[in-house]
């Protein structure tokens, strides 16, 4: 668990902020008496009967939530109307389905309901597709385009100066070079939206925490989340160049939770965690709801 009384200011300046310190050890005394309750009545008991709960158990729940993970803008620990959204997770069964905001902040998300939201990021995130397939495209042409001055500049040694044969094997190697370059736009200008949609689907959330010196009681929590996703462009091997390369394999980062968040925007109520520099926030959740830390019988949660 982070020292949250170092983090200088941020105390000073937070809109309704609760450190995580006593709302962890809240909530494993909580959940822990409402498993045991749920064990001897046989009965699943849902988020709305307990106070204090966890992220994982909020994402295991049967219910779809929108989750935004929101660069905090100003670094102060305040969630702000102009905070730039980098992607949106609908989760729901402990999985998600993630879209990337294509340059959106929280306010292009003003009077909008759960359906219109989900419309928004959707077409947000096809274009973020398109965009990236027009940059990884002209980021080859780029290097087409150098690879041809270098045979040029090959070729004028060759014929001024009777360069070796060394000369030849260059020209051969950049040529060959730039005909793999081509074979490779000729793959992104085929690849279709759906294809990399498919990567970022029923992504399965996950978290691991540690535990303080009884073992018993979460100190602290890490949230596993994907990475945007990324194109392969480059590469010296012909095989290399087929549709099924054409994605940088799903990469993850943990995300430590350091405290609870919680602030309006216009009239919309957003809760949720700081985690890094960036808050992973919702607007799904009652006021009474008080965001904690997860404890260790929770499903997909891992202690290290």
């Amino acid at each position: 668990m982070p020292n949250i009384s170092n983090k200088k200011g941020v105390y000073m300046k937070t809109r309704r902020l609760i450190p995580l310190l006593t709302t962890g050890i809240l909530a494993t005394t909580v959940l822990v008496g409402c498993l045991s309750s749920q064990s001897a009545s046989n009965q699943v008991q849902s988020v709305e009967d307990v106070k204090t709960v966890g992220f994982m158990k909020l994402a295991n729940e049967n219910k779809e939530r929108i989750w935004f993970k929101v660069y905090d803008s100003n670094d102060d620990g305040e969630i702000s109307k102009d905070d730039r959204v980098d992607r949106v997770f609908i989760i729901k069964n402990g999985k998600a389905d993630v879209f990337h905001a294509f340059e959106a902040k929280l306010t292009d998300f003003k009077d909008k309901n759960d359906k219109e939201v989900i419309d928004l990021i959707k077409q947000m995130d096809k274009k973020y597709f398109d965009k990236e397939v027009e940059d990884v495209i002209g980021s080859i042409n780029s290097h087409i385009a150098r690879t041809e001055d270098e045979i040029k500049e090959l070729q004028y040694d060759e014929e001024s100066q009777n360069a070796s044969s060394t000369h030849k094997t260059g020209i051969d190697y950049r040529t060959e070079q730039i005909k793999l370059y081509q074979q490779r736009i000729s793959e992104f200008e085929k690849l279709e939206y759906k294809d990399v949609r498919a990567l970022y689907s029923n992504y399965v959330i996950k978290s691991t925490v540690k535990t303080d010196s009884s073992g018993n009681n979460v100190a602290s929590e890490e949230i596993l989340l994907p990475r945007a996703f990324k194109f392969h462009y480059m590469s010296d091997s012909p095989d290399d160049y087929n549709i099924h390369s054409l994605f940088s394999k799903l990469s993850e980062d943990y995300y430590e939770v350091e405290f609870q968040v919680q602030g309006d925007i216009y009239k919309q109520t957003y809760q949720g965690y700081k985690i890094g520099s960036s808050f992973f926030i919702t607007t799904s959740l009652d006021n009474s709801v008080n965001l904690g830390l997860d404890t260790l019988d929770t499903k997909n949660v891992t202690e290290e």
